[in-house]
């Protein structure tokens, strides 16, 4: 990529107050231990028409979606103008930086920028692969802050036909990608485009784990035939490198994975994959980055199994007030309570019921209804104390997401006459 001005396209937004808190820039952020810290799940849905989502957890184990799962920013550049495989990263002056795959096959990239993660800039193009001529794609860009130098390294996968010879265990049809990057200080001029890392075959979807003063570089070997489709680490003393030696495949054997996000939760390492051919999303864990483990059964994501599940995204911690903000985006929601409301809600219905089963037998003589934030009082920050308080004698049936007609839907036209008080008979205080 030369030096050159980036083309936008799409009005500015009006500006909004930074969120500043003292601790470590990026995905590398230990939320667990910071106080007023949450993590935020930046991702897809669908093909990546409609834009960029949010799911926010306290524990990094069980997500919810922010604001009813709205989109909070919709494409406008790029031939094909999607959002796919969007990367977050936060400055040092507070905003959030944000890169995307603006299209199947082509040679730039999408950029915005925002204060709130609500009000974005003005989208940029940027044609990080427009030198390249003959370039097929510019896929999963990430974006990392550099602080050793105080810039900003981007870097994404592309096929420039010939350019590399195929190996004898074939790529991905006529794919056979590379890293590829490029730096900026201001997001208008950049770095030529150069090659970032070439393993010896097909790579993708690379990204950074930044933990304990050490970078580790997670990337997909791409090989279709035999299939590889797994995830590799290898450490770095450096962004820029050179990198060490690949370790052994850390993902689940046979299953194919794809955009990895990796995250250090306490005394954990996590790293979230999206299991594309069979359509979940997943996770791996460890505590010496030697030894893995599965975990996926462990995790709790929204819409799994639907059309609107999680694609390929990007996990950072971010102040509490910056989620209570895209929470209270949602906006322009009646208060009408209607069977239709409810209906637009069924997985309530699934949560519902495999709750009831989980405390059959139970007695109860509280019942607690809302969205995220009641359901996260039984495995957030509230967790100890729901335990010790609540979990003897209490129903917490928040679901993220829900909104206030749902609320009163529920209220009116639910039957909660399982509900026992102490005395053994139903209680209907609730209605």
């Amino acid at each position: 990529m030369r030096r050159v001005r980036t083309r936008s396209r799409n009005s500015p937004s009006r500006p909004a107050p930074a969120h500043r808190v003292s601790v470590p820039l990026g995905d590398e952020t230990n939320a667990a231990n910071n106080a007023g810290t949450a993590w935020l799940f930046a991702y897809f849905t669908g093909n990546g028409e409609d834009g960029l989502h949010f799911a926010t957890s306290t524990d990094a184990y069980n997500w919810t979606r922010v604001a009813g799962g709205r989109s909070f920013l919709t494409p406008k550049v790029g031939k094909s103008k999607l959002m796919r495989d969007p990367c977050i990263v936060r400055g040092p002056d507070g905003t959030y930086h944000m890169v995307w795959t603006s299209g199947w096959n082509e040679n730039n990239i999408g950029y915005a920028s925002s204060k709130d993660l609500i009000n974005w800039s003005e989208q940029k193009e940027l044609p990080v692969m427009a030198h390249e001529k003959e370039v097929l794609n510019a896929w999963a860009p990430e974006i990392a802050y550099d602080d050793k130098r105080g810039e900003f390294l981007i870097f994404w996968a592309s096929t420039v036909p010939d350019k590399y010879p195929a190996p004898a265990e074939s790529p991905e049809g006529k794919y056979n990608h590379r890293m590829y990057s490029t730096t900026t200080k201001d997001f208008i001029t950049f770095t030529p485009t150069k090659l970032f890392y070439d393993p010896g075959f097909s790579v993708i979807d690379a990204t950074f784990l930044r933990a304990d003063g050490r970078n580790y570089l997670l990337v997909k070997d791409e090989t279709r035939v035999p299939a590889h489709k797994y995830l590799q680490l290898a450490e770095a003393p450096d962004l820029q490198g050179p990198f060490g030696q690949l370790s052994k495949p850390i993902t689940p054997p046979g299953v194919w994975v794809e955009g990895p996000t990796a995250i250090k939760a306490g005394s954990e390492y996590l790293v979230y994959f999206d299991a594309y051919k069979d359509k979940h999303y997943g996770a791996m864990r460890s505590r010496d980055l030697v030894n893995w483990e599965d975990v996926s059964d462990k995790m709790r994501f929204p819409d799994e199994g639907t059309a609107q599940r999680i694609r390929h995204g990007t996990v950072i911690a971010v102040p509490a007030g910056a989620v209570a903000q895209l929470q209270a985006a949602a906006g322009g929601a009646t208060t009408a309570a209607s069977p239709q409301n409810y209906e637009a809600r069924v997985p309530y219905q699934t949560y519902f019921n495999d709750y009831l089963a989980l405390r059959k037998g139970r007695q109860s003589d509280i019942i607690f209804i809302g969205d995220s934030i009641t359901e996260q009082w039984r495995w957030g920050a509230g967790g100890p104390l729901w335990q010790q308080r609540f979990e003897d004698r209490a129903f917490d049936f928040g679901l993220g997401g829900d909104k206030t007609q749902h609320v009163l839907w529920r209220l009116q036209n639910f039957d909660l006459s399982f509900r026992q008080t102490e005395s053994g008979r139903a209680d209907d205080r609730h209605r």
